[in-house]
């Protein structure tokens, strides 16, 4: 008899569902990066000749955290605060690889909605508007390089999102593809005059894609 209450016990805990109501919190962070090395080799048909050149790709560092709190069940809202590093290689010298670099810090609200597809399993598109700030350096040469302020915004939706309530206090969430529309202004120096530009992008991107672990309290 025990056995069997026992038994019982254990299935119960083990098919536990833990709902998304209101007045629930959570702390997460997200830390990603991307970078390599791409070499394209090319070669003449019916000859031996070939030549190989290898170079680096752009890379991207980016760490983030964030705070969220559901205001009815199933809908939340959340704040983070992430720092990006991003590296384009311009050209190539005699020593190495000229880059650009961007420095940028973002202060991102966003709201999502929890709908359940199984036990624990919810899927959770999110939109939200990300509001940065920050630096490019361009390199000019190995010693040598122009600072230059930066600001904009980004508006993006995640269409394919999904968190798995893993106990009642840690949940993992992960995020395929995302719909963008942003702008950025750029100040430079024009003949002695401070000039903006400012630069549009829509962008589409099956190709991002991100894990978070979401802490709730």
């Amino acid at each position: 008899m025990k056995k069997h209450l026992f038994l019982a016990a254990a299935m119960l805990i083990s098919l536990a569902t833990y709902a998304q109501s209101k007045g629930d919190r959570y702390v997460a962070w997200s830390l990603s990066a991307n970078g390599g090395t791409q070499k394209a080799t090319v070669s003449v048909k019916g000859t031996s000749a070939s030549e190989s050149e290898a170079e680096p790709l752009d890379e991207a560092y980016l760490v983030s955290g964030e705070f969220g709190i559901f205001v009815t069940d199933n809908f939340r809202a959340s704040l983070s605060l992430g720092v990006g590093l991003n590296a384009s290689p311009t050209s190539e010298e005699s020593w190495g690889w000229l880059k650009d670099r961007t420095l940028s810090f973002a202060l991102n609200p966003n709201v999502s909605y929890y709908k359940r597809l199984a036990d624990n399993l919810y899927y959770t598109p999110e939109i939200g508007v990300s509001l940065e700030r920050g630096s490019v350096r361009t390199q000019t040469s190995m010693t040598k390089a122009e600072v230059t302020p930066i600001w904009g915004w980004n508006a993006y939706v995640y269409p394919i999102a999904l968190e798995f309530r893993a106990t009642e206090r840690v949940a993992i969430g992960a995020i395929i593809g995302s719909l963008s529309y942003g702008k950025a202004t750029i100040e430079e120096e024009y003949y002695g005059s401070t000039i903006s530009l400012v630069a549009s992008q829509f962008k589409y991107n099956l190709n991002q894609s991100c894990i978070v672990v979401r802490l709730y309290y």
